[in-house]
């Protein structure tokens, strides 16, 4: 947006040292000065309000504060979205305990290479639901993975026995993780052999 800002009107030369100057001339710049402060107050506001609703691409520093351009779960409506891609990240070769952080991105890979525990973080609270799927390289048949958490139910039945996971074969598995229910329940659905 094109700035209204303007300084014209303000005498830059004027008081002149050393003559009795016209009282009429500090009039004039300071009506043009209130004028010019009224039209930078009004963009200021503008601004202010436009960005509350900005997404921003890089965090932004302010006085020592950063602004990022987390929605905090404010909704959008009817969005449209071409080539939009998921964060994805890697865990490596991992075993004891496995944080799954719902902001690492919606598609994690873990690379087991023993029996670990698996703990869910930062999934949405309130009535919102979140996803991640997680990626399993399973290095050796038998390898289990206990879920920390205590209310974990299976789309498959026999896959999630006393709150874990058993892998019967060293490949690939995919599992979909659906946490509802204020964060407090989770849903496995799974696929192998990829």
């Amino acid at each position: 947006m094109a700035s209204s800002i303007s300084t014209v009107g303000i005498n830059s030369d004027f008081p002149i040292a050393g003559t009795n100057n016209s009282s009429q001339g500090f009039r004039d710049n300071f009506a043009a000065i209130k004028i010019a402060l009224e039209s930078a107050k009004a963009e200021i506001t503008e601004l202010s309000d436009i960005t509350k609703l900005a997404v921003l691409t890089k965090p932004v520093e302010t006085q020592g504060n950063y602004f990022n351009n987390d929605l905090e779960y404010n909704l959008i409506i009817r969005p449209q979205f071409r080539g939009a891609a998921d964060l994805y990240s890697e865990n490596y070769i991992v075993g004891g305990t496995v944080i799954i952080d719902f902001f690492r991105g919606g598609i994690q890979k873990i690379f087991l290479s023993s029996n670990c525990r698996l703990s869910f973080e930062n999934f949405p609270r309130g009535s919102k639901s979140g996803s991640v799927r997680l990626l399993i390289e399973v290095t050796s048949p038998g390898l289990i993975i206990t879920f920390m958490d205590s209310l974990v139910h299976s789309q498959h039945t026999g896959l999630v026995v006393n709150n874990a996971v058993t892998f019967a074969n060293a490949t690939h598995y995919l599992l979909d993780i659906i946490s509802v229910s204020f964060g407090d329940r989770y849903f496995i659905s799974a696929a192998s052999g990829f």
